[in-house]
């Protein structure tokens, strides 16, 4: 915002002359009349004067500038410089009550300043008035003053309308992407303008971070204006607000549904920029609806070039990196610059910070340490988990194909459903994608959130979708028969509820654009529409004999390191003839370095004897005399 013109001292000398000359002239016509006189201490507040006979007040250039840019009257803009005056030498205000006012208050009044100014008795403000819809004059206990940031601003200090200070700020001026539409809408805002509108308001669609701010910023700018946001909450501050962009050529984008009065002037240029229609503003003003671009593949590249200046200067494997596996919205992009990153991997470690945060309180982060040599799966298996991590890296580039966009506009996620026992390694699966993609993991359990009251359930599930829609992240959907069990008759309102939550759920899932993964233990109570919205089904089957034993080994590596070639017979009788998934094989070989360590002494066979009958008594299962090294079978 440009700073408000200074009053030069001479010109506000010249006015308070002005209002001294009145008032002198009003004491000695006073003084004639009455012998007693109005008081003495009157000589000491205007003695500089000498009597001047009534005419206009010379108004000041600033004050004339104002008066102009919002249309005041005449009488208006005099009034505001006898309040200027009073304000610059506030001895006048008392002078100005005391001869003027009918009452004899020594206070500034509206008939004070009426009989001052050769104004007829009658004379009013009313609310229709330019100056009261934009509410230049407050009326306080000593009379009317000049509104404090309308007084700063004709005076020359320096500083922010206090009443404004946490509900406006400027946005930032960012070069705008290559795709965006900012000449065509400035042409649209400049005949619109033109044909006779009164202002012009564009609703931008688009997702929390895409850039709604900056395309806006770059349209204002376009047409001669600076734009600002007005924050949630805003509501006593509106009038400062609209003023404000009235006299600095502001254009404000809102994010809250305020209801305007309709008395106050409407902006040459405004933005909405909440998802929801905004509420309707009234004749006269032109609306028009731009939707954020989604950027492609090279429209992703050019966003990076352009925002982050050091994206040019690093590896080409990096850089595709970056472009391929993070959708990057032009917010984060202007964060990763702001932070001043030298590298990919540090720009990366801020987008997977960011989309922590954005998800935090909706779902679970799982942390990722596990790599495509930890999982312990049947070939098939870990070729199709492979498959799943290369089409999530490869699947974004050919959607940028625009014969293939227009025959898949819906159904464009990677969704994938786990289904096997527990502990079979769907989890870890996950874990492994999500690392070998380079994104973050998110767990949302779903049986947490499917409530029994009616409609409880989709609000849970609008909120989780919501903050994970927009966010650069694998979601692994645990529990998932929670909510997509087979649908039922409809007997009564549970029932419909029930089924249109799983329609909610679908249909976010047909318009999901990242990676969805969903587990279950019991595949055979999911519903068949939702099988048939999945692009992968994969059975996680319990381990044989040999896959157990490798298992096995790599655990008791890692668990009860150096004890490998003591443990080695056990383990191979154990592998051999106990049905375990890997999770019971964890959780055996942590007990059993717990109850050694209980014992003072190194892991033993009847250490891992003993944590395995721990395991299995969850399940209800124990061990034979066999199992426990007691005799043949």
């Amino acid at each position: 915002m440009s700073d408000p013109p200074v009053t030069p001292l001479a010109e506000l000398d010249a006015l308070c002359a002005w209002l001294r000359g009145g008032l002198r002239q009003r004491l000695d016509a006073l003084r004639a009349d009455s012998e007693a006189g109005p008081r003495r201490e009157l000589d000491a507040w205007i003695e500089p004067a000498a009597a001047t006979a009534p005419g206009p007040p010379p108004i000041p250039a600033a004050l004339a500038a104002l008066a102009e840019r919002l249309e005041l009257r005449t009488d208006e803009r005099s009034i505001v410089a006898v309040l200027l005056a009073v304000a610059v030498e506030p001895g006048l205000g008392a002078a100005l009550g005391t001869l003027c006012d009918p009452l004899g208050r020594s206070a500034v009044t509206r008939d004070a300043i009426a009989r001052a100014l050769g104004l007829p008795s009658t004379h009013r403000l009313t609310a229709e008035d330019a100056s009261s819809r934009m509410a230049l004059i407050v009326r306080t206990d000593a009379g009317l003053v000049l509104d404090p940031a309308i007084e700063a601003r004709l005076l020359g200090r320096p500083g922010r309308d206090g009443s404004l200070m946490e509900h406006l700020a400027v946005i930032p001026r960012r070069p705008p992407l290559p795709d965006w539409p900012v000449d065509a809408l400035a042409m649209q805002v400049r005949r619109a303008i033109a044909a006779g509108a009164r202002g012009v308001r564009l609703w931008i669609r688009g997702s929390e971070g895409s850039g709604r701010r900056t395309l806006f910023a770059s349209v204002a700018h376009a047409v001669g204006l600076v734009a600002a946001v007005v924050g949630p909450d805003a509501a006593g501050a509106l009038r400062a607000a609209l003023r404000l962009a009235r006299l600095d050529d502001l254009a404000l984008a809102w994010t809250d549904r305020v209801r305007l009065p309709p008395d106050l002037p409407v902006p040459a240029l405004q933005a909405w920029l909440d998802p929801e229609p905004p509420l309707p503003w009234g004749p006269g003003v032109a609306e028009l609806t731009v939707r954020m671009p989604t950027p492609d593949g090279a429209g992703r590249r050019h966003a990076w070039q352009t925002l982050v200046p050091a994206f040019e200067r690093w590896p080409e494997t990096d850089r595709a990196m970056l472009v391929e596996g993070w959708s990057a919205r032009p917010a984060q992009l202007a964060a990763v610059a702001h932070a001043g990153v030298t590298t990919a991997a540090e720009a990366a470690v801020l987008l997977r910070i960011e989309a922590t945060q954005r998800i935090e309180g909706h779902a679970e982060v799982l942390e990722t340490p596990f790599e495509w040599d930890d999982l312990v799966l049947p070939t098939p298996l870990l070729t199709s988990l492979r498959e799943i991590a290369f089409e999530a890296r490869a699947l974004p580039a050919l959607w940028d194909e625009p014969r293939l966009g227009r025959i898949f506009p819906q159904g464009r996620a990677i969704a994938a459903l786990f289904s096997g026992p527990p502990g079979t390694g769907k989890t870890m699966a996950a874990q492994v994608i999500a690392r070998a993609i380079g994104l973050p993991l998110f767990r949302v359990d779903l049986s947490r959130i499917v409530s029994k009251y009616i409609g409880e359930t989709s609000q849970n599930l609008g909120r989780v979708l919501a903050a994970a829609h927009h966010t650069d992240a694998v979601v692994f959907f645990d529990e998932a028969d929670a909510l997509f069990g087979k649908r039922t008759e409809v007997r009564d309102a549970h029932d419909r509820y029930a089924n249109t939550e799983t329609d909610y759920l679908l249909q976010a899932l047909d318009a999901w654009r990242g990676v969805a993964l969903l587990a279950t233990n019991k595949r055979g109570n999911i519903d068949a529409a939702f099988m048939r919205r999945m692009r992968i089904i994969l059975e996680f089957p319990r381990n044989d004999a040999a896959g157990r034993l490798r298992l096995w080994t790599r655990l008791v590596t890692a668990i009860v390191p150096d004890r490998g070639e003591a443990l080695g017979g056990t383990v191979a009788r154990l592998a051999a003839s106990v049905e375990l998934t890997g999770a019971q094989i964890k959780d055996a070989l942590l007990t059993a370095r717990l109850v050694a360590m209980q014992a003072g002494a190194a892991v033993a066979p009847e250490h891992l004897v003993r944590g395995l009958e721990r395991a299995l008594e969850k399940d209800g299962r124990s061990l034979d005399a066999h199992d426990r090294g007691g005799g043949p079978r």
